[in-house]
Formats: C-alpha cells, structure tokens, sequence
C-alpha cells in the first residue's frame, strides 16, 4: 500500500506541475496575442486584431478549463499527500506497539528467570509471581548476597 500511496503521489504531483505549467504558458501567449492585437489596431489592421482577439478568446476558455483542472490536481495531490501522512502515523504506531511488545517479552523473559534464580536460592520453594517494583528488590537482595559472599570469601 505504501508504495501504490507513493507512485500516486508522484502521478498526482506531476500532473499538478505540468498543469500549472499550461496555465503559465496559456498566460504568457493570451499576454503576447493581446500586444499582437493592439500592434494590429494600432496599424489601422482592424481584420488582423479581430482574428487575434478570436484567438485569445479560445485561449481564455482553455486558460479557464486549465486552471479548474488544476485546482482538482492540487486536491488530488494533497489527498494523496495526507494519505500517505496517515499511512506512516500507522507504520509508526505499529512499530511502537512491536517494540512494546519486545520489550513486554524481554520483561516476562527477565521476571521467568528471575523467579528460576530464586526459587533455586530458596532451596525448591516456588515464590509468588512477582511484579516489576518486588524484582527490583529481589534483585537488589540477590546481588547484596552475592557481594557479602564475596566480601567474606575475600577476608
């Protein structure tokens, strides 16, 4: 889906440049015709400015038709735009929620072989499920066991 959002997008964006475009030369030759027609009148070439003038009229319409079509490829690129915007507020939610699950995992991995550890210490007593602040301080009491062990073993 992210790749079919992308090549719209680029579809989208491209017809809008090449639209505005069309407007921009359409402009600049209705501009270019409108100096031709005044040379003409000014020449007294009165036939000559009403062909010119006939010309611009039919480029005013294609002008007209071109900028509404325009419009519409702005909307269409900006859809496409949000689209993908949206698109990747999911890609990044689901990537959130696989992390916290990873981590959840490394957690429950952690508490399993945390209780392994103590009820081996407890000499086979199976402790009660523990919560995150209870191995917190099972862990703190293993490793001060362990350090006074050492402390004595190296006196």
């Amino acid at each position: 889906m992210h790749a079919k959002n992308r090549e719209r997008a680029v579809q989208a964006i491209t017809r809008k440049n090449n639209l505005q475009l069309a407007v921009e030369e359409t402009e600049n030759r209705i501009r270019e015709l409108e100096g031709k027609a005044r040379r003409a009148l000014e020449r007294g070439r009165q036939e000559d400015a009403d062909q010119i003038d006939d010309r611009i009229n039919r480029l005013r319409a294609t002008l007209e038709l071109s900028r509404q079509l325009l419009r519409e490829a702005e909307r269409d690129a900006d859809d496409v735009k949000e689209a993908i915007r949206r698109e990747e507020r999911k890609i990044r939610e689901k990537t959130a929620e696989a992390l916290a699950l990873k981590a959840q995992l490394k957690n429950n991995q952690i508490q399993i072989t945390m209780n392994k550890a103590l009820e081996d210490m407890a000499g086979g007593f199976a402790p009660m499920p523990l919560d995150r602040d209870m191995l917190i301080v099972a862990g703190l009491v293993v490793l001060i066991v362990v350090l006074l062990g050492l402390l004595v073993l190296g006196r």
